[in-house]
């Protein structure tokens, strides 16, 4: 048993390359996700063309569950290297976002993965035909791609970031850039990890190499768009925050001149101390910002009179407001003015119950050389009011704050959210310190927006589709040049295994004394499951062999040149012809798939007795021709196919005399199944006929007839199975016959 130590070990190291994997593709991940962010254009934060999603399913098909999880990690990190870039830090909700964008980019590169192999199964190796690459695209991009992009709409709108009514637009954006990362990416990704060989280094690199070069341009073209865009609607929203400053700044400084006017009457005015004039009155009501007017001056040296106040209120809704109505809070409020000749004052007063929304605007009396505090006359402002009234509308999608003072009709919350553009300015008052922060979210431009979008994504389709198609032709091409290349491979082994087989066949028939031999064996292709041999044996006689493999081809060569090697080994010992066969069936039947046959015919011709000795497994028809009478008998097959059987019994060899003219021929069943044009088989009643017809000529003579003979019949038509066939034929000369009975051994040749 191995010991723990040494298990553990041994998972170590089978772990590192998983790692080092997740950690390679995480990192890619990271920087393609990086990348396409810097696509987007604000106020949208999604990526017209997200090129991560597509690298994310090239690498779930290639590697599996590793570039799974190498995509969450990747688009975890990508998320938090965001946020730190953008200055936001990494609080708990963007660590929850994070989680959540990764949870779906991770399941999206899974199942994406998962419905590419259910729907196209093995193709998306290659993707040479636009069938295959369309399913690819539809599966991969337009169907999964539906599961990151609602992940990501739904983790913006439960943080808060994204308003409830824009969630769907934003997880269509989202969709959108997912799809055609997957659209372009994907294919290029799955081409750069295929590519091998030379065709893929001479001819694929320099088209992969110009595709990447031109996206690379489009890229750095669209994120160029994207930050002018960008800067171009900052411009505007500028535009916009300066037009309200400079509103909100004449409306105050008619204000503060108002009150200049007014206190100038009340010095005109001999003992203000019973009411306003008319016009102040007349001002205040007038006034749809102004709640409150007031007037005190404190009494002079040597007076002893007290402080003389005048107060005149819109109504009661300015102490609730928190305006002061008292003569403590107006003296105070003057005094806090500080210098009053130069400078104005606004203070928020605090009400008990009310926060502030008043604004105090204090002129000073008198000459403040003579007397720092000769009075002041205070005007109690509302706010909210002052900001309406300045600043009447705002382009839908803006709020402008102030404070804690809201117009507009953008988004009533002060904290950045996903798709807004903000601004800040100051009032150019020296008196006044004010801040107007203006925000707009999706809907300011978003018809301006939607036509950049809109304009963008159909480009980079077209795009995508255009580079689709190059993938496809690239790889259709390369897929040609690899089909080339094995076939001309192919050819040359089927060349080399013709040359084998046809040194297999005898180059000529031996002389046999008192015997004419003659074969011929055509293949349908290059290599053909048909063979025919003749064997010298070492006691003079000698062995014929014909076969016929099912099929035709290399495969059946094979087994033709095994069934020739069994043959002659076993023949060769001496044993009979019944034992002979009967071991090549329990030989062959080990090496014979289900589905291939062999039929065979072996014979041994006995010179001295003008015999031959034959055994038929399966193969026929063994013709018998009579010189005599021109008469044919057809003998029998004696067993069973090699492969059809195990074990088939055992069975003895027959014989036949040949007499002088005699002819014993042997076919495969190529020349009776033959069929021309109309289907119309050659049959065995022609082959007899050829048989009859030429049985007086020679051997040689008999098998070119049959050849002829079925080559007028076919016309045109290719054979479609192997050709084989043995003829051989008793000399008729009886002279010759008793020469050769007294011929040594010797005289018997082959070259087979």
């Amino acid at each position: 048993m191995q010991p723990r130590s040494h298990a553990l070990n041994g998972e170590v190291a089978a772990a590192r390359p998983v790692a080092r994997c997740i950690g390679s593709l995480a990192a890619i991940y990271l920087i393609m996700g990086l990348v396409g962010l810097q696509l987007a254009i604000p106020p949208s934060t999604a990526s017209p063309l997200f090129p991560a999603a597509g690298f994310a399913l090239a690498t779930a098909l290639w590697y599996g569950w590793p570039a799974v999880v190498a995509t969450f990690v990747g688009q975890f990190l990508m998320h938090m290297v965001r946020c730190w870039y953008e200055g936001n830090g990494w609080p708990p909700v963007q660590l929850m976002l994070a989680t959540g964008f990764a949870v779906g980019a991770a399941a999206q590169a899974a199942a994406a993965a998962f419905l590419v192999k259910r729907w196209t199964g093995d193709t998306w190796r290659e993707l040479a035909f636009e069938r295959q690459l369309f399913g690819f695209l539809i599966v991969g991009g337009g169907v999964a791609c539906i599961i990151s992009a609602s992940a990501g709409a739904a983790c913006l709108g439960l943080a808060g970031f994204v308003p409830l009514g824009e969630l769907p637009y934003e997880g269509w954006k989202w969709y959108v850039g997912d799809t055609l990362g997957v659209f372009i990416f994907a294919p290029l990704i799955l081409v750069l990890l295929a590519g091998g060989g030379d065709f893929w280094r001479a001819v694929n690199r320099r088209v992969m190499l110009k595709m990447l070069t031109i996206f690379g341009l489009v890229m750095v073209a669209f994120a160029g768009a994207s930050r002018w865009e960008q800067a171009a609607r900052l411009r505007q929203l500028a535009n916009e925050g300066e037009s309200a400053v400079a509103r909100l700044a004449d409306r105050l400084q008619q204000r503060a001149e108002g009150v200049r006017l007014i206190r100038l009457l009340l010095d005109d005015a001999d003992q203000p101390s019973v009411a306003f004039p008319p016009v102040a009155q007349q001002w205040l009501r007038g006034t749809a910002d102004a709640d409150v007017l007031a007037w005190w001056q404190p009494p002079g040296p040597g007076d002893d009179s007290v402080d003389r106040l005048l107060i005149e209120s819109r109504s009661d809704t300015a102490v609730a407001a928190g305006l002061p109505a008292t003569a403590a809070a107006l003296a105070q409020a003057a005094v806090d003015a500080g210098s009053l000749r130069s400078k104005q004052h606004q203070r928020l007063l605090q009400h008990p119950a009310t926060p502030p929304t008043g604004l105090l605007l204090a002129v000073p009396g008198g000459d403040e050389a003579r007397s720092p505090v000769a009075g002041c006359l205070v005007a109690g402002l509302d706010q909210q009011r002052l900001l309406e009234q300045a600043i009447p509308s705002l382009p839908l999608g803006i709020g402008l704050w102030v404070g804690e003072f809201h117009i507009g009709d953008g988004a009533a919350g002060r904290l950045p959210q996903a798709g807004q553009l903000q601004w800040a300015g100051r009032l150019p008052l020296d008196w006044l310190d004010w801040q107007l922060d203006l925000t707009a979210d999706s809907r300011y431009l978003k018809g301006e927006f939607d036509v950049t979008w809109i304009v963008a994504i159909l480009s980079l389709l077209f795009a995508a589709l255009f580079a689709d198609r190059d993938v496809a032709i690239s790889a259709a091409v390369s897929r040609e040049e690899i089909a080339r290349e094995e076939k001309q491979q192919l050819e040359r082994e089927l060349l080399i295994a013709q040359q084998i087989q046809k040194g297999l066949l005898p180059r000529r028939p031996p002389a046999l004394p008192g015997f004419e031999l003659a074969g011929c064996s055509r293949p349908a292709a290059q290599t053909g499951g048909d063979f025919y041999d003749f064997m010298p044996l070492p006691d003079g006689r000698l062995a014929v062999a014909i076969a016929d493999v099912t099929g035709h081809g290399l495969g059946p060569a094979l087994v033709a040149a095994e069934v020739r090697a069994l043959f002659r080994a076993l023949i060769g010992r001496g044993e009979p012809l019944g034992q002979v066969v009967a071991a090549m069936h329990r030989l062959l039947a080990a090496d014979l798939p289900d589905e291939r046959l062999v039929t065979a015919c072996f014979a041994v011709i006995d010179t001295t007795a003008g015999q031959l000795e034959y055994l038929s497994a399966g193969h026929g028809p063994l013709l018998v021709c009579r010189a005599a009478d021109g008469s044919l008998e057809e003998l029998p097959a004696q067993s069973l196919p090699f492969g059809f059987l195990d074990e088939p019994p055992a069975v003895p060899a027959g014989r036949v005399k040949l007499e002088p003219g005699d002819v014993f021929v042997l076919i495969t069943d190529g020349f009776f199944e033959a069929a021309d044009a109309t289907g119309r088989p050659f049959g065995v009643a022609a082959v007899v006929d050829v048989i009859r017809q030429d049985r007086r000529g020679t051997a040689e003579r008999l098998v070119a007839s049959l050849e002829r003979g079925l080559a007028e019949f076919l016309g045109r038509t290719a054979a479609q199975d192997d050709l084989t066939a043995v003829v051989v034929k008793r000399a008729a000369d009886a002279a010759e016959l008793e020469g050769a009975a007294e011929q040594p051994l010797a005289a018997v040749q082959s070259v087979g």
